[in-house]
């Protein structure tokens, strides 16, 4: 397996969904959500299985110090539990 030759591949791959959901979602906004789910599907796919992808959410720290929402947030489903508020958002905790 040469792993440059499969990087490639992959990498040309998303950039023609990217390109496709592009021109098939006018509205600039939703345009971004669909590129974010193609991009957490191509994680979920090649990351590790201990590793989480999300779309949206905050990070948090033992202090409770808290993020801007992020567009995507990759975790280690190891390190602790991700928190789902009332209101539908989701807490990332930090790694203390």
């Amino acid at each position: 397996m040469q792993l440059n030759s499969t990087f490639q591949k992959v990498s040309r791959k998303l950039a023609i969904d990217f390109d496709e959901l592009a021109r098939e979602v006018a509205h600039s906004q939703s345009a971004g959500e669909a590129r974010e789910r193609a991009l957490i599907e191509l994680l979920r796919k090649n990351l590790p299985s201990r590793v989480g992808v999300e779309q949206g959410g905050f990070v948090v720290d033992a202090r409770g110090n808290e993020s801007a929402e992020m567009d995507i947030v990759i975790y280690d489903k190891t390190l602790g539990t991700v928190f789902n508020a009332i209101e539908g958002e989701r807490y990332f905790p930090a790694k203390p």
